[in-house]
């Protein structure tokens, strides 16, 4: 990697390292937080429920933010209400200003995603999937930081103490915002706010966006279920809480490989094929459940799993890079990473109703099962919705389609 690129890309990497290691904080620190105060288990849930809500509606306004005033400004932006809402909660105690802090943390987070991988794939064309490989792995990173420093952080310095804690490191994430390099706004037409949904109408219409769509929410789908379902599933094993907890991190370990050696992948392979392995990696993965005993075994296969969700996750991003111009990547970003939000919101509902009808390791291996069919039948798919050396026709339509 040239040096100038490599100037620009340390900030962002860092900056997305810190932010996810705030995102693990307040993960593990809500509901704990909430047994302590004596919440109702429906009051934690509708604390947890907040932030998913939110990023399916903010995600359609966050992308324009960007494409208009810049990555750099919205994501010192994103910073900024981290600190603020952190301060506040620190002052008053109390359910609704932690409701008001997870609002402020569903925002950010809708801020965020599309912001920052906009940066992350217009720093250099020619490495926009080296870059945003090594990006994601940065965010796993951050996300496995954030997991153990939680545990330190809980015992040794409170419940406030971590609430400033977070407020710390949004500084420092601030600070680091300023170093970055700001990118010139590509010229070209740029959606509007108020022709917002008749631009994602015109979107959903693009068959390649499309399919970039359902990757995105392929790939929440399946962060969601094992952040979700894996720890039942651990437990059932007779795991203790604390092999539990390793053997999950195993999943990020697994997901920061993909991202480190997606480029390689990427350049190697043929897209679809590499799409329809990682889709047939994940589904085995999940009809192993019903017969995979042991913490080695277990712990092997939850990084499997993660690995080849990693390079699923990273795929969708790259198919908006080479299926968008630059002067609507932010915008396009939030409309096909909607698909993730939407996995968020509805994936773990269905899913556990299914786990309530069935058991887990039955409805796992039902998943899996579906995968695999689904992975069978990619390279076709990938045809039907990506055509053949449509490329250029796909960036001048989307960027017709996007105009307002």
């Amino acid at each position: 990697m040239k040096k100038q690129i490599l100037i620009t890309v340390i900030p962002i990497y860092t900056v997305g390292f810190l932010f996810n290691t705030i995102f693990s904080l307040i993960a593990i620190i809500i509901p704990l937080y909430g047994l302590y105060a004596g919440y109702s288990a429906t009051q934690i849930g509708l604390l947890l429920s907040i932030p998913g809500l939110l990023q399916v509606f903010l995600r359609m306004f966050t992308g324009v933010l960007s494409d208009r005033f810049g990555e750099k400004r919205m994501l010192a932006f994103t910073y900024c209400l981290t600190i603020f809402s952190s301060v506040i909660f620190t002052f008053s105690l109390g359910f609704l200003t932690l409701a008001f802090f997870q609002i402020i943390n569903g925002t950010t987070r809708a801020i965020f995603w599309p912001t920052s991988q906009s940066y992350a794939s217009r720093i250099s064309s020619a490495e926009s999937s080296s870059i945003l490989g090594k990006f994601h792995s940065f965010n796993e990173g951050g996300k496995i930081f954030g997991i153990l420093f939680a545990g330190w952080a809980i015992v040794n310095i409170g419940y406030l103490g971590t609430f400033r804690l977070i407020a710390v490191i949004g500084i420092l994430g601030l600070i680091i915002v300023g170093f970055m390099k700001s990118i010139p706004l590509a010229s070209g037409e740029r959606a509007k706010i108020k022709n917002i949904g008749l631009s994602f109408n015109d979107l959903a219409k693009i068959p390649p966006l499309q399919f970039a769509f359902i990757t995105a929410f392929s790939a929440g789908l399946l962060v969601a279920l094992t952040q979700s379902f894996f720890p039942i599933w651990l437990k059932k094993l007779g795991n203790t809480e604390g092999i539990i907890s390793i053997i999950l991190a195993s999943y990020s370990v697994g997901s920061i490989l993909a991202g480190r050696f997606f480029a390689k992948m990427h350049e190697k392979m043929r897209f679809p094929f590499l799409l329809q392995l990682s889709f047939a990696g994940v589904g085995t993965g999940f009809l192993l459940v019903a017969v995979v005993t042991g913490s080695i075994n277990v712990f092997i296969l939850t990084s499997t799993v993660g690995f080849f969700a990693g390079i699923i996750a990273v795929s969708y991003q790259v198919m908006v890079v080479s299926n968008s111009a630059e002067s609507n990547r932010g915008f396009i970003m939030s409309f096909v990473g909607l698909g993730w939000g939407v996995a968020f919101l509805l994936g773990p509902t269905l899913f556990g109703l299914l786990v309530d009808g069935l058991s887990i390791t039955v409805a796992f291996s039902l998943l899996g099962f579906l995968i695999l069919l689904y992975a069978m039948f990619m390279k076709t798919l990938y045809s039907h919705f990506m055509g053949l050396d449509q490329k250029e026709q796909n960036v001048s339509l989307i960027d017709e389609k996007a105009k307002t």
